[in-house]
C-alpha cells in the first residue's frame, strides 16, 4: 500500500519511481532504536493529511516533507531535521527538481523543529499534522509518552525528567498549540489535558 502511495507521489511530482529511496525511508523509520518515530507515526502523519488535504495549498509537496521529515533521527545526535532535510534537498536535487520545489519541501521538513514558529497555511499545517498526537486519546497520549521515553532510555531519569518539563511547559505557554482552526477545534483542549497530565506526573 505504502509503496504505492510513494509512487503515486513521484507520478504527481513528475519524478521516477525511486524505488531505491523508498526502501532506504522504510529501513529508516524501522531502525530499532526508534519506538515512537517509527514507520507507524509515518503512516499516522501521512493518514492525518489526508484528512485535511483541502486545506492545503501544495500537498504533494507537504506529502513529500512528511515522508522525509523523521527520516534522519538519532537520540544521541542533534539536528536531525537538518539532516533529513539535507536528505530530502539531496534526493530532489539528484532527481533534477526546480530549486523553489526543493526550498519549499525543506522549508516544510523544518518547520517540524519544535521551537520554530510556522509563517504560512501549509507550513502551520504540517506542524500540526506533526503534533497530532498530543490531542488523542488518554490512551494513545500515554503510548507515546511511553516510547518517547523508550527512544530516550540511555538518559538518565533526572535529566530526562527536567529536559521533558521545560518541553511541556513550552507547549503549554503557547497561546496556540495548533495553528490550523481544524486542529485547534478538535485537538486543543484534549492536547493541554495531556501534557498537564503528564507534567504532573513528572513532579
Amino acid at each position: 500500500m505504502w509503496q504505492t502511495r510513494w509512487q503515486a507521489l513521484m507520478v504527481r511530482l513528475g519524478l521516477s519511481e525511486n524505488q531505491t529511496t523508498f526502501d532506504s525511508l522504510i529501513a529508516a523509520y524501522s531502525e530499532k532504536h526508534r519506538r515512537y518515530h517509527d514507520l507507524s507515526h509515518l503512516v499516522a502523519v501521512l493518514e492525518s493529511l489526508d484528512q485535511v488535504e483541502e486545506l492545503t495549498n501544495q500537498k504533494d509537496l507537504i506529502e513529500l516533507a512528511l515522508w522525509f521529515h523523521d527520516a534522519i533521527y538519532k537520540t544521541k545526535s542533534s539536528g536531525n531535521e537538518a539532516k533529513s532535510a539535507q536528505w530530502a534537498r539531496t534526493f530532489l536535487t539528484e532527481n533534477e527538481a526546480n530549486e523553489e520545489i526543493i526550498n519549499k519541501v525543506v522549508e516544510f521538513i523544518m518547520a517540524t523543529e519544535h521551537n520554530y514558529v510556522p509563517v504560512d497555511e501549509d507550513q502551520k499545517l504540517i506542524v500540526d499534522i506533526d503534533l497530532a498526537i498530543l490531542g488523542r486519546s488518554e490512551e494513545v497520549y500515554t503510548k507515546y509518552q511511553q516510547d518517547v521515553r523508550q527512544e530516550y532510555a540511555w538518559v538518565p531519569k533526572f535529566i530526562y525528567t527536567r529536559k521533558r518539563k521545560a518541553l511541556l511547559m513550552s507547549f503549554l505557554a503557547r497561546p496556540r498549540i495548533y495553528s490550523c482552526d481544524a486542529f485547534y477545534e478538535t485537538l486543543e483542549a484534549k492536547a493541554r489535558q495531556n501534557m498537564s497530565r503528564e507534567l504532573e506526573g513528572l513532579g
